[in-house]
This record gives C-alpha cells, structure tokens and sequence, in this order.
C-alpha cells in the first residue's frame, strides 16, 4: 500500500516537473515581431528596498550582496499546487517563472545597461547613507538605513524619500556626492555595443540621410553623443534612457559604458522634477511627450517588473532584463506579464525575441 502512494507521489512529482519546464520554456520563448517598433527606451533602475532582517553591511563583495530569493523548496510548497491544477491560467505560470526563477547569486545576470550585481549600484546606496550621516547629521549608517526605507518603498527615489522624511537637500550635492564616479565599477559593454552597433546605418546610407537632414533644415536631437546627436540607425527612429536618477550622473555612467552615441537623451530626475519618478504613470506620460515618442511603437527594456507594468499600460511592448531586481521585487497578482524576457541587452538576446528591429 505504502510502495504504491509512493510511486503515485512520483508520477504526480514527475508530471509537475515537466510542468514547470514546459512554463519556463514557454517564458523564454515569447517573441514580439518588433517590425511595428520605431523607438527604444531603456530603464535604469535602483534596486528595491532589502528587508531589514537582510540589509547590506559596508564592504560586502557584489558576489555575496544578500538578495531576496525564493527558495527551491519554497517555490515547491507555495505553488506546486498551481501547476496541478486546471484552473491555473497560463498567464499565471508565466508570471511566476518571469519573476521567480532560482538563479545562483554568483551568476552574471545584467541589469539593462549594466550589471546591477556588479557593486556600483551597492556602492551608490553605501554613499547614501555616508551622506545622510555626513550632510543630514543622522547618528549612524543604520539609523540613515532605517529612517530612508519606508520612505523609499513609498517614492522610489531616494532623493524624494529624503524630502518626503522633511530633509532639505541640494540636489546637485546630492547626486554628486551619492553616484560617485562610474568608472570605478563600470567599464564597457561589449555586448550592449555590439547590439547597438548591428542596428546602425551602414556608412553609404548614413551619408544619404545626412544629406536629406541638412537639405530639410533637421534639428538636433539633444543626444548625449560626443557630436550632440545620436548615429544613425537603420530603422529605429530614437532611442532614449530613462531613469529616477539625475541627467548628468546618467550621460556619465553611458560614456563609461561606451554607449553616449546610440542615445537621443537621458531623461532623468532633472526632466520629472520633485514629484515624479518611475514607475508612476505621470512619468512616463511625461517623457512621452518630451520625446515626442508613440508608445506603442516603442520597446521599454527594464528590470523591474513594476516599471513595465507602468509601461504596458500606456501600450508599450515591455522587455524584462532578468536580473536581481526583479526577483527582489517578487511575484506580482494583478496578472501582468512582460511581453517578452532577455538575459541581457545582446544582438542574440535581442534578436530572439524582437527578430524585426533588424
């Protein structure tokens, strides 16, 4: 009797397995045509608020940042039942394997312009609390810890968080003195140029259309280029990066990254001002405008769930960058899914799931 509930439990273990298998293939399979995709728009985000239990102490190494995970085990308890059973919708399982999926925390999983593993993002948040200790005269890095997370879950920026919690702040000082220099953790992105770079013009067909521009009197972009302007691509008419921090931290942090060239403008905490910040709706009706940008020609690549979701409503396609951020942020149970998930900004990536950029 026992040998035969047992080999029941394995069979039904078995076909959960094949389950979850099949759901995250299909995760990795979904693919948007991107033919009807005229702009790019690419997120960068702070990662969210650690839980206290869990808060990161001064000098751990990037590859042992404690993030929040879920468990092999936890996964197994919490929602194996959803896979057993026939009123779990599709969405549902997609959702979870987006969002959930167990990685080691030593794998190099990009954020979506640079890895946010890689200690800079660590760094930015250690100088935040160096900066309310220094400039706002809080006793400590802990107590600057607990006084700026609730403050931060609620605004998604710490410089917002600091006003809302009655601070006065420069925000100039601010910016400079939190995102540091870049360069000490950034360098490069082979694979992001690369990316960028199979989406150029070739050389005869940028001179014709630098012709036509100066013929019909073109304006400048306002790029973050050397020259000011972005180089031209073959099919995609702007491209742009938005983020809660400032402009001028976030041109410098893509000139280190050796991507200025490939972008129109950063819009930043100096373009939403005091109020606004991803992934509030208002932001991005914002940065819309001021880009002058059809939403739903547009490719918004990010990594965090909630910013995409913002995005999606507005009709968007949504492109997660899977990373720490977004199983840090968990699972969602309003029921969106991203339209399609890359491991990292690549030509092969990229191509996979959005095969008509090219």
């Amino acid at each position: 009797m026992v040998s035969k509930k047992r080999r029941r439990l394995s069979r039904a273990s078995s076909r959960r397995g094949t389950a979850v298998a099949a759901a995250v293939r299909a995760v990795e399979a979904m693919t948007v045509p991107g033919s009807e995709i005229d702009h790019l728009l690419f997120g960068a985000s702070s990662p969210p608020v650690p839980p206290a239990s869990r808060a990161p102490t001064p000098g751990t190494s990037p590859s042992r940042s404690p993030v929040v995970v879920v468990s092999s085990s936890d996964f197994i308890t919490r929602y194996v039942r959803a896979f057993s059973s026939l009123r779990a919708s599709l969405s549902f399982l997609l959702l979870l394997f987006v969002v959930v999926v167990v990685r080691p925390p030593s794998s190099d999983l990009d954020g979506t312009l640079y890895a946010i593993e890689n200690g800079y993002e660590l760094a930015c948040r250690e100088r935040l609390f160096e900066f309310m200790v220094e400039r706002l005269g809080l006793p400590s890095k802990d107590a600057a810890r607990e006084l700026w997370r609730p403050h931060f879950a609620t605004h998604n920026q710490s410089l917002k968080a600091l006003r809302a919690a009655g601070f006065v702040v420069d925000s100039d000082e601010y910016w400079a003195y939190t995102r540091g220099d870049a360069s000490t953790h950034l360098g490069a992105n082979d694979d992001a140029i690369a990316f960028f770079e199979s989406l150029m013009t070739r050389r005869g067909e940028e001179e014709e259309e630098e012709e036509e521009e100066e013929e019909g009197g073109g304006e400048d972009a306002g790029g973050v280029g050397g020259d000011g302007r972005r180089r031209r691509m073959r099919r995609i008419k702007s491209s742009h990066v938005l983020t809660n921090c400032h402009e001028k931290q976030g041109a410098e942090a893509l000139a280190v990254l050796r991507l200025s060239g490939y972008f129109d403008r950063v819009y930043g905490a100096g373009h939403m001002g005091d109020d606004l910040a991803k992934p509030q709706i208002e932001a991005f009706e914002l940065v819309i405008g001021m880009a002058g940008i059809d939403p739903a020609r547009t490719a918004f690549f990010e990594d965090s769930v909630k910013n995409l979701a913002a995005a999606k409503t507005l009709g968007m396609t949504t492109v997660l960058v899977q990373g720490d951020t977004a199983r840090e942020e968990g699972p969602r149970d309003d029921g969106f899914v991203p339209d399609c998930v890359i491991s990292k900004v690549s030509v092969d990536e990229v191509r996979r799931v959005l095969p008509g950029l090219w």
